[in-house]
């Protein structure tokens, strides 16, 4: 059901009905109200239709007051809403809450709530032994609302059989909402310990929801030793394929979380109010962009948990990890070595003052980032896990990309450039033309046009491509090695009516051409042997703009001849030394 209607609100966002090059459109777009909210914010966006196409027309934001003291979403909700209808002098509130559709000038046409309104749900997978089940049920579950634990190495004994006293404190040390244990290579060995541990916390209250994937005989045993206490369910993996019972667990995990909210308690309506997950929104946007603009498109947003999807043509992939972030989960940090974070500061900071950073924002866990200094920390201890999960992509293996479009945190950062750089060194895109587009999501127009496309197409397709696809900024990469100093490549960018600007940038750094909003010009490079741009071959003369003019943005163009992947020195300081001198090429120095 989850799959089915993401891909119909997909084919609805791309009919003929709102492509740009047919006329043929509705005859009126309407308007929406998306609130995005979580435990560390809260953003109300106003889509609405301009001379007959659909656009962005207020945004409002509040820190969120879901947890105490006040520990009630719909306190910030309100505001956000209240400061929309004051911004555009609209009545929004009718008597019983938010009026859709609108009627007699109050209210809006269609109202979605999205975001991560409550806890994720908290999962763990228990393969008994080797299984070919557990790895996809793993890929599933990261594309949910959960916290994804899978139980290894940590509840087993020194022969490798589960010990019944680690696999309970482990259980209760993790408090998952939903166990699934899979049969595996063990299972003969340790199904029933794990049962039998599983069946105690049962009788306790202490278990939840129980999905047995494994043969009859010991779904059966299970059904027995549990009796009423569990919510247990089964299925037999010599029945389905491991993709489909993958797919299931995901379904069940997306009903699970829905299964815990109650939208209109925090967002009171007079008339439908439909709740799209942010992982939905985002994946259903990310598609969207890839096939219109027949480019491979990336879309991050880390605010109370990560959500990273990737699209090109007719493949795509998503991850969600409501565990990362920098504000209510930036305790996580505490358990990475420290030197994969401080690896990408442009100053040495000690383990201990790192530490001391993390657990003082752990304590303002809604903190925003403004000092550079400070936003270069938080950029270095949200790139470390991001490496990671995007090393999980299969697209991250060649790293073409052609556009990132990023939310929180980047987005709320006072210096974009800062940001660029954090996303540069975060997925290190290596695009076949060359060219990558990066596009700050300031108003939260990712997740509100994929809300609020499940019941308005056009709207949410027009938003995107009018008010999100604003570049940041335009890098160029040069591909090849060589040694630091090395000339990469030369160039010019010529204006309307300046003389041209000439330059030439050496392997190993990073080279900015401030281009301001309002300004369009056309870039020829020319690499020089052992490099390139993108597939071009060195000393071809590349131009960029020249069918369509470069648009000036905040960060302008940057060029990026660092090489792939980012080489970075072997101690602290030599390190710190290079990534500052990366920034001092754009212009910044911390």
């Amino acid at each position: 059901m989850e799959r089915s209607r993401v891909t119909e609100a997909m084919s609805a966002m791309e009919s003929p009905e709102v492509d740009s090059g047919n006329d043929v459109r509705p005859a009126a777009l309407g308007s929406g109200l998306v609130v995005e909210l979580d435990r560390q914010y809260v953003r109300a966006v106003y889509l609405g239709s301009v001379e007959g196409h659909g656009r962005l027309i207020a945004s409002a934001t509040s820190r969120s007051t879901a947890l105490p003291p006040i520990d009630d979403a719909s306190v910030a909700v309100r505001k956000v809403v209240r400061d929309i209808e004051e911004q555009l002098g609209l009545e929004l509130y009718g008597g019983d809450g938010i009026e859709t559709p609108s009627r007699d000038d109050v209210g809006v046409d269609y109202v979605a709530v999205t975001g991560q309104p409550v806890a994720p749900t908290r999962l763990a997978i228990v393969p008994l032994g080797e299984s070919q089940v557990s790895r996809a049920l793993v890929e599933a579950a990261g594309r949910s609302i959960a916290i994804v634990e899978l139980v290894g190495p940590e509840v087993r004994t020194g022969d490798g059989v589960i010990s019944g006293a680690l696999f309970e404190q482990h259980l209760r040390a993790f408090r998952p909402d939903t166990v699934v244990l899979v049969e595996g290579s063990n299972a003969i060995v340790e199904w029933s310990t794990v049962i039998g541990t599983l069946a105690g916390l049962a009788a306790e209250g202490a278990a939840g929801q129980i999905i047995i994937i494994a043969s009859e005989h010991y779904q059966h045993q299970a059904a027995q030793m549990f009796g009423e206490d569990a919510d247990l369910r089964g299925i037999d993996p010599a029945e389905f394929p491991a993709a489909e019972i993958a797919a299931a667990l995901e379904a069940e995990l997306h009903a699970l979380y829905e299964a815990r909210l109650d939208p209109r308690s925090t967002v009171a309506t007079h008339g439908e109010l439909r709740y799209v997950s942010q992982v939905r929104a985002s994946d259903l946007v990310t598609r969207f962009l890839a096939r219109r603009r027949q480019q491979s498109v990336v879309t991050v947003a880390s605010g109370d948990g990560t959500t990273l999807h990737w699209a090109s043509g007719s493949s795509s992939e998503a991850r969600a990890r409501p565990d990362i972030d920098v504000f209510t989960h930036v305790r996580g940090a505490l358990a990475l070595d420290p030197d994969q974070i401080t690896r990408w500061l442009p100053f040495v900071l000690a383990n201990e003052d790192l530490a001391h950073w993390v657990l003082n924002r752990a304590l303002r866990p809604f903190s925003l980032a403004e000092a550079p200094r400070d936003v270069a920390i938080e950029s270095a201890i949200i790139t470390a896990p991001l490496r990671d999960l995007w090393a999980s992509f299969q697209a991250s293996r060649d790293a073409q990309v052609d556009v990132i479009v990023a939310g929180r945190p980047w987005a709320q950062w006072p210096d974009p450039t800062l940001a660029v750089f954090s996303l540069l060194n975060i997925f290190q895109p290596n695009p076949a033309g060359g060219l990558v587009e990066i596009v700050l999501d300031v108003d939260g127009i990712v997740p509100a046009a994929g809300a609020i496309g499940e019941q308005n197409p056009a709207l949410a397709a027009d938003a995107v491509e009018n008010d999100l696809m604003v570049p940041t900024a335009s890098v160029i990469v040069v591909r090849g090695s060589g040694s630091d100093g090395d000339l990469a490549v030369r160039g010019q960018l010529r204006l309307a009516h300046d003389e041209p600007l000439r330059f030439s940038v050496p392997f190993g750094a990073l080279h900015h051409i401030p281009l301001p909003p309002g300004k369009e010009a056309t870039l020829s490079l020319t690499a020089e042997p052992r490099f390139s741009i993108g597939d071009h071959r060195s000393g071809e003369e590349i131009v960029f703009g020249r069918a369509t003019p470069l648009r000036g943005s905040d960060v302008g163009i940057i060029i990026d001849a660092r090489g792939r992947p980012l080489q970075l020195p072997g101690d602290t300081a030599s390190r710190a030394s290079r990534v500052a001198s990366w920034l001092e090429d754009l212009g910044t120095r911390i």
